[in-house]
C-alpha cells in the first residue's frame, strides 16, 4: 500500500480513539517507521531524546493496537494496519444512530432465497464500475452486507479502506449476488460529482426514465430534485454505489470534511427518509460526521 494510504487509516483510527488527529510528532513516529527509520534517526530529527520517542511510539502502538485488535509494534506496523485497514459501516450516519461492526460473527444463516426477488432481470447502469475479476474469499463481510440489505433493509452503507484492499471487489462481487433483488443497479464514481446537486439531478435522470418509470420534463426539473428522489427511491428497489467519497473531503487539519458541505445534507437526508432502495458508499477515508 501507499504511505500515505497507510498514514491516512492510522489517522483515522487514531481520530476515533481519541477524538484528535496525529500529532506532528506522532506522525513523524509512524512514517518514519514505516520507512525503516530507528528511534534515534526521529529523535535527532525532533531534537528530543530517544526515550521520549520510544514513549511515545509506544502510547500510539497501544492505541493502533486496541482498535485494530491486533499487537502491532515496530517491526509489523505496516502489515498488520494493512490487515486492519477494511471495515464496514452501517450508518445513519449521524452520532446516536451509526453503527460499527466487526466483521467476525459466525451465525450468520445462509441468505439464498431469503428475499422474493423483485426482478429476474434489473436494469444495469454500470458504466461507471470497474471491471469484475476472479473474486475469492470474504465470505463474512458479503454474508453481513446481505444481511443488511435483504434482511434488515438498511438504507445507507459505507465500506471503508484503503486503496488497493479489496472494497471495490467486494462490492461487485455483492452486486452479482443480489442484483436480482433490485429493479435498478447504478455505480457512480464520486469523484465526478464534487456538487450533490449535479449527482441529485443524474440520478433523477435514470430513475425517472428508467424501464420502470416514466415521468415528465416537468417533474424532472423541479426546485427540489432531492425530495423527487426520494420519491423514485420509494417507488422502485434500487441499489446505488457512491465510488470513492475521498474525492469530497478535505486534507490537512479538516482532514474529513466535505468540501461541499452540501454533502452532509444530501447523505443525511438519504439516511432518514423512507425507502425501497440501498446506498453503498466506498471510501478509503472515514467522515468527520461518522468519525
Amino acid at each position: 500500500m501507499e504511505l500515505k494510504e497507510v498514514l491516512r487509516f492510522a489517522d483515522n483510527v487514531v481520530l476515533t480513539k481519541t477524538g484528535k488527529h496525529l500529532n506532528d510528532l506522532q506522525r513523524d513516529i509512524l512514517e518514519e517507521t514505516l520507512q525503516g527509520s530507528k528511534y534515534n534517526v526521529i529523535a535527532d530529527k525532533h531534537e528530543c531524546t530517544v526515550n521520549y520517542v520510544r514513549e511515545v511510539a509506544a502510547t500510539l502502538w497501544k492505541i493502533l493496537s486496541e482498535e485494530v485488535g491486533e499487537k502491532i509494534t515496530q517491526s509489523n506496523i505496516r502489515t498488520t494496519l494493512e490487515r486492519a485497514s477494511y471495515s464496514i459501516i452501517s450508518s445513519n450516519f449521524y452520532p446516536n444512530s451509526q453503527t460499527h461492526i466487526n466483521i467476525c460473527s459466525s451465525d450468520l444463516k445462509s441468505l439464498k432465497n431469503s428475499h422474493t426477488k423483485s426482478a429476474e432481470k434489473p436494469y444495469l447502469d454500470l458504466d461507471d464500475a470497474p471491471h469484475r475479476t476472479l473474486f475469492h474469499g470474504r465470505t463474512k463481510e458479503l454474508d453481513t452486507l446481505q444481511n443488511w440489505i435483504l434482511q434488515q433493509h438498511y438504507h445507507l452503507i459505507m465500506i471503508t479502506g484503503m486503496a488497493g484492499i479489496g472494497k471495490t471487489a467486494l462490492t461487485l462481487e455483492l452486486i452479482e449476488q443480489i442484483k436480482n433483488h433490485f429493479d435498478i443497479i447504478i455505480w457512480r464514481d464520486l469523484h465526478d460529482f464534487p456538487d450533490p446537486e449535479n449527482l441529485e439531478h443524474e440520478l433523477v435522470e435514470i430513475l425517472a426514465d428508467g424501464p420502470f418509470t416514466s415521468a415528465s420534463q416537468n417533474e424532472k426539473n423541479i426546485n427540489n430534485p432531492l425530495r423527487y428522489l426520494a420519491k423514485l427511491l420509494r417507488k422502485h428497489r434500487c441499489l446505488i454505489v457512491l465510488d470513492s467519497l475521498q474525492s469530497l473531503l478535505q486534507d490537512g487539519q479538516l482532514a474529513g470534511n466535505y468540501q461541499n458541505p452540501n454533502y452532509q445534507t444530501f447523505f443525511k437526508f438519504l439516511s432518514k427518509i423512507k425507502q425501497n432502495s440501498c446506498f453503498i458508499v466506498n471510501s478509503w477515508e472515514t467522515p468527520q460526521d461518522i468519525v
